[in-house]
């Protein structure tokens, strides 16, 4: 992967940003644009490359360095967590997507961590620690915009 590339692969804090109360509803209108199978799921990694505005080279290698570093039933279980959030319904039908907070442990032991904290300031989140896989830079070194 290309030294300028690198510099552009998004890191925790633009992963927080990303799925935040702030953009979650609009992160819930691009996953809604993306063709998905009937459980729900969309290519992993592509909600952000959209986000992000990468380009198709970009997001290109942006899965390729996703292929590279998490297997395929860790990305399947943290996709699972994301269409849930995102897909959340209030008791009346109405849409209430809730935000997603990113977090990247070591650990010998790999793992999918999920908590959700119903009282969190600014409403309901849910936490995904990721354990034992690569953890992005905390930002990325240079955004695109």
């Amino acid at each position: 992967m290309s030294l300028p590339f690198r510099k552009r692969i998004r890191g925790r804090i633009d992963l927080n940003t990303q799925y935040s109360s702030a953009n979650i509803g609009t992160v819930l209108q691009q996953y809604r644009s993306l063709p998905h199978d009937a459980l729900g799921n969309y290519q992993f990694g592509l909600l952000s490359a959209i986000f992000f505005q990468l380009d198709a080279n970009e997001t290109q290698a942006w899965e390729a360095e996703i292929t590279a570093n998490y297997p395929k039933d860790v990305e399947d279980e943290i996709r699972r967590h994301i269409v849930y959030a995102l897909n959340h319904k209030e008791s009346d039908g109405q849409d209430s997507p809730i935000p997603i907070k990113w977090k990247f442990s070591g650990g010998a032991r790999p793992a999918v961590n999920v908590s959700y904290n119903p009282r969190a300031p600014g409403g309901p989140m849910y936490t995904i620690e990721i354990v034992g896989f690569p953890s992005p830079a905390l930002r990325a070194a240079r955004k695109k915009n």
